[in-house]
């Protein structure tokens, strides 16, 4: 390990001498090419972490439109360009697990409410993942200051919102830690589409057949060859790519009365492995397992429910992993099987943003195979969460370095410099095996009384 590394105060799922974690300090290694990035003259303003970025100079916070027929008051987050262009920017940060408040699967931050009578998960839901985020482990002195920015640029927006909102506590994104020290929630995109609407196709007028005693029997083999023609691809595994859906069941603990979709389907989200490809639904908690590094670019998301306090949220639209952990895998599991009532859950309103060039050009090229563009993932959370119970960690490990350093001052790499070999088609990944429970936490916000947001 470099001699000039500088020891993380976050606590290390894994760390000795010869680990991953420690690797990443090495003179030149990944923490370095981070930073070197980050401060780049091209790429500065992009990071809510580099000096470029303070609120009040190079972003503002202004008064958003209210939500239609809600009385939702709303903030924005805006760049001082004259055109208060939303304010999009990327974290770095560290994975933390279930215990610290991470938050995947099939129910996400969806609010169960009291075993006796639960909500149910129906189409139209808003469901989002909890992505915890700490200080990188083992962290040289620079990376620590980029952390440090973030965590006081989030700290002095929540102090914005609470001034603009007559002084009411503000549930923000920087919350302490198990360890004592600063950790930002992030939240994704929506886990689920509805499809409902998008399948209420007008009928489409098919050509007569002439149907006689003469062509019936040429007819019944013609049907029967096509149907034998087709059932052998009703049992392959769904395709991965961007702006892709899958079926409910790809999600393991997608299981229980709870679930009440008819006419939705799981989205692909936007997040990249270490190797530029993009990661299934059914292995993001593989992907991003405690201990992974990675860029989390999103932007942000402000409401003022009436009569409640201020919901401040950050919402990641590209996750890239830049990373890789040793740590054991945390999946989730399915809710407890109880006899459920109706559901009650707020739809938010939607915005989009697309990935940043800086976002996109650090590391191996992102595989963006076939994208749909009219199935855009671009929703905002609801300030609704619940808390996981830690499952059994599953042994397997995977350890991917990141081999093409930016150099400071040298001229800015785009993505064909990263060293990596043509992006492959599209790789079938099969969900894995179903796993065979969830503790509410409710969120509230204004002025009066106010009720503590600790999961929104």
């Amino acid at each position: 390990m470099s001699s000039t590394a500088a020891t993380s105060r976050s606590a290390s799922p894994v760390l000795n001498e010869h680990s991953v974690y420690a690797s990443r300090a090495q003179d030149g290694a990944l923490y370095d090419q981070i930073t070197n990035y980050a401060v780049h003259d091209e790429h500065s303003r992009a990071f809510l972490g580099s000096s470029c970025n303070s609120l009040g100079t190079s972003y503002e916070l202004v008064e958003g439109a209210a939500r239609a027929g809600g009385g939702w008051a709303s903030y924005d987050v805006v760049r001082k360009d004259g055109c208060q262009t939303a304010f999009k920017c990327i974290l770095v940060g560290e994975m933390r697990g279930v215990e610290e408040g991470t938050k995947m699967g099939a129910l996400g931050n969806f609010y169960t409410g009291p075993p006796s009578s639960p909500n149910l998960v129906r189409d139209g839901v808003n469901c989002r993942n909890v992505l915890v985020i700490g200080e990188p482990t083992n962290a040289t002195g620079s990376i620590s200051g980029l952390w440090q920015n973030q965590t006081s640029e989030l700290i002095s927006i929540a102090t914005e919102v609470a001034y603009m909102a007559s002084g009411a506590d503000v549930a923000g994104v920087v919350k302490v830690g198990s360890d004592g020290e600063n950790q930002i929630k992030v939240l994704t995109d929506h886990i689920y589409r509805n499809e409902k609407n998008n399948r209420k196709k007008p009928a489409v007028q098919s050509s007569k057949v002439l149907l006689t005693k003469d062509t019936v029997s040429s007819l019944n083999d013609g049907g029967r060859s096509q149907q034998q023609s087709r059932a052998p691809s009703e049992g392959n595994d769904p395709m991965v790519k961007l702006g892709a859906t899958y079926p409910l069941n790809c999600l393991p603990d997608h299981v229980g009365p709870i679930f009440r979709q008819s006419h939705s389907s799981v989205n692909q989200l936007v997040v990249f492995d270490v190797d530029g490809n993009p990661v299934p639904p059914w292995a993001m908690p593989e992907a991003l397992r405690p201990g992974v590094l990675a860029f989390f670019e999103g932007i942000f998301n402000i409401w003022c429910p009436p009569g409640r306090n201020p919901v401040m949220q950050f919402v990641a639209k590209s996750i890239k992993v830049l990373g890789e952990s040793l740590s054991n895998v945390e999946y989730p599991s399915p809710p407890p099987a109880s006899s459920p009532s109706n559901a009650s859950s707020s739809n938010a309103p939607e915005t989009g943003s697309k990935r940043s060039s800086t976002f996109d050009s650090f590391g191996p090229p992102a595989k963006r195979s076939r994208v749909d563009n009219s199935q855009s993932l671009d929703a905002l959370p609801s300030p609704e969460a619940i808390d996981w119970e830690p499952s059994p960690p599953n042994p397997s490990t995977s350890f991917t370095s990141l081999s093409d350093p930016f150099i400071t001052g040298a001229p800015e790499p785009g993505p064909s410099s990263v060293s990596k070999s043509e992006a492959p088609s599209p790789a079938h990944h099969s969900p894995p095996p179903k796993r065979t429970t969830t503790k509410a936490a409710k969120t509230a916000c204004g002025k009066g009384k106010a009720r503590a947001i600790e999961d929104a």
